[in-house]
């Protein structure tokens, strides 16, 4: 029962960050940034004229949106760090000390054999539970 709290609880938390995550990058001062930031060819070696001038011209744009982009990393990591101390905090509280718990399976590295049953520190269920789900957040963090 106690493992199944704490991997829904994770999952939760890990879904709630997928979405913060996403409320985060659909402002319109972030999406601004991504939909010029994919628009903009500048290369990085100018070679011709052409490429010196299309440089010049979106060079304030372009360092505009660099600003908004590492922002908006800065903001993306923020909430993750945010959202797993919170998950740290939760399943501390609900262990009410106890580190080690029972799980029916061993995991490799992870657990040990321990009278016949296999134990694993409680955040290492934790955290397999935040990274369940894992594949929302890094579609809606991806550009």
């Amino acid at each position: 029962m106690f493992l199944t709290l704490i991997i829904v609880l994770s999952a939760m938390l890990s879904i709630l960050v997928s979405l913060l995550v996403k409320a985060v990058r659909s402002h319109p001062y972030f999406a601004e940034a991504v939909k010029a930031f994919t628009s903009i060819q500048v290369p990085e070696k100018p070679r011709s004229k052409g490429d010196i001038r299309r440089l010049r011209k979106y060079r304030a744009l372009y360092k505009s949106v660099r600003k908004r982009i590492i922002l908006l990393l800065a903001l993306n990591f923020t909430v993750f760090t945010l959202v797993y101390v919170l998950m740290i905090v939760l399943v501390t509280v609900l262990s009410g000390g106890e580190a080690w718990i029972t799980i029916p399976v061993a995991i490799p590295l992870l657990s040990y054999a321990s009278n016949g049953v296999y134990m694993t520190h409680v955040y290492v269920v934790a955290l397999l539970g935040f990274i369940i789900p894992f594949r929302l957040i890094s579609k809606n963090a991806r550009l």
